[in-house]
């Protein structure tokens, strides 16, 4: 469970018996992971780190920095920074790869789901699978691609590789792997490969 959040999804695969990791980047989220595995009686490994393919020390906003109602479902690496008394206090977490903690968490075990959750870094995330994915080690895997221009902001914030040109490189690499990718939205459902132009303009505005 990349992007664990408040760890619903790590949960619900642990209560059904699933050994689960969940990697959360805001500090206070992961800290809600870690009890409410205690408080729901499961095994959950818990990595509080940002998901990149470089090892890097990044900064984050802190909880609920931005505004009293954020809760940490929107933070994400390329987050605007504000000036003066609107300022986001930011905080700073080292980043780990998916292969990296597939490895510590399954060794060389197959995984059966992998969610990728991670609010503009959606590219790097998946490149730091491709070993995992180029072993055939994922059988069936999702990503959420949030509003495209958080993929411009996480550049700007040093970021790299989180483009346009990036993903398609990705996806053929993913591609070759032997995947097959789809872009889905409502009742929608494209090869990622061909969504292009226009249909990925309009995939990601229906997401907006």
């Amino acid at each position: 469970d990349i992007g664990a959040n408040h760890g619903l999804f790590a949960l619900f695969a642990a209560l059904r018996g699933a050994r689960v990791a969940a990697v959360e980047a805001q500090a206070t989220l992961a800290s809600v992971v870690k009890v409410a595995t205690l408080a729901n009686g499961v095994d959950v490994d818990v990595f509080h780190n940002a998901i990149l393919d470089v090892p890097a020390v990044v900064e984050i906003a802190e909880l609920g920095a931005s505004n009293d109602y954020n809760e940490g479902g929107t933070a994400s690496l390329g987050a605007a920074r504000g000036e003066g008394d609107l300022k986001v206090k930011m905080v700073q977490i080292r980043t780990a790869s998916v292969d990296l903690v597939a490895s510590e968490v399954f060794g060389t075990d197959d995984i059966d789901f992998l969610k990728i959750d991670v609010e503009g870094v959606e590219i790097p995330a998946l490149r730091s699978s491709l070993e995992l994915l180029g072993r055939g080690g994922v059988r069936e895997a999702s990503v959420e691609f949030g509003p495209a221009e958080r993929w411009a902001e996480s550049e700007t914030h040093g970021v790299a590789g989180a483009n346009p040109a990036a993903a398609v490189d990705v996806l053929h690499k993913i591609d070759a792997a032997g995947y097959d990718t789809y872009l889905t939205w409502g009742r929608f459902c494209v090869p990622a490969l061909n969504a292009t132009g226009d249909l990925a303009d309009e995939a990601f505005a229906r997401e907006c």
